[in-house]
């Protein structure tokens, strides 16, 4: 595991809080509710990991429904994560799954999520 991951004190309680197959931008019978409703769902469960001062998210695959999810998808999500990285020092660990390996074709990668800046003004779900 990468150094930048480890707390820099040994002897700190390390939480870790695993994510998988959450298939954002996933639209269940082509309405928009249930795309909106994913993210809604993500948004809680970081807000979760941010009450249990959570050390370290890991997302193991399929966090989008497909290799090109939506820009407001792009956004949010990696908004979200940068808030809980710079607000409460949450480190993120992804693996790409099946469904959105951005290595192949796509313009977009999680080190773009996890490097932005936070715009906390446009966080709307």
């Amino acid at each position: 595991m990468s150094s930048f991951l480890l707390p820099k004190n040994k002897e700190t309680l390390m939480k870790i809080a695993h994510m998988a197959d959450l298939h954002l931008d996933y639209r269940q019978y082509g309405l928009q509710v249930s795309e909106e409703d994913l993210l809604l769902d993500f948004s809680q469960a970081m807000d979760i990991c941010t009450e249990e001062k959570v050390y370290l998210v890991i997302f193991s695959g399929n966090t989008f429904n497909n290799k090109s999810p939506s820009i407001n998808t792009l956004f949010l999500f990696g908004n979200i994560l940068r808030i809980a990285r710079k607000k409460h020092d949450i480190k993120f660990f992804a693996i790409t799954g099946s469904h959105d390996d951005f290595s192949r074709g796509s313009s977009y990668s999680f080190t773009h999520l996890f490097n932005m800046e936070p715009r906390e003004d446009r966080l709307d779900i």
